[in-house]
């Protein structure tokens, strides 16, 4: 879903999920409970909400949308999941997988494709 902002006196547009807008909207009913049944009024509140973010001194030069949904999910996760993120430590990173070159052999690559060849006089899927 893309919302018309104002980024540093300049109109540009930024994108957000609109699941992620669901769920910001559902965070507005589950505080005001008397919204639910208003889908209007739920997205006026998430617009309103990212309008703010936008307004936020740390709001970087690129990745703004990436930004504001990492926002989002903040607002709308669990509050005690924060403190668990920010004291588990750094972030795993998997290492790197060393990439090899496969050399066929020859010989076993000709068996291998009789063997299919042989299976596939037996199947319907010539």
């Amino acid at each position: 879903m893309k919302f018309h902002v104002t980024l540093k006196g300049k109109p540009t547009s930024i994108s957000v999920d609109d699941v992620l807008v669901d769920y910001l909207g559902a965070w507005v009913v589950r505080n005001f409970p008397k919204y639910h049944s208003q889908a209007k009024f739920q997205y006026n509140e998430a617009k309103d909400f990212i309008k703010v973010l936008c307004d936020d001194p740390a709001l970087p030069n690129k990745n703004v949308s990436q930004f504001i949904q990492a926002k989002i999910i903040r607002r709308i996760s669990e509050p005690h999941l924060a403190p668990i993120i920010e004291t588990r430590g750094p972030r795993y990173v998997p290492p790197k997988r060393e990439r090899y070159a496969i050399e066929p052999d020859p010989q076993k690559a000709d068996e291998l494709m009789a063997q299919l060849m042989a299976g596939m006089k037996n199947s319907r899927l010539k």
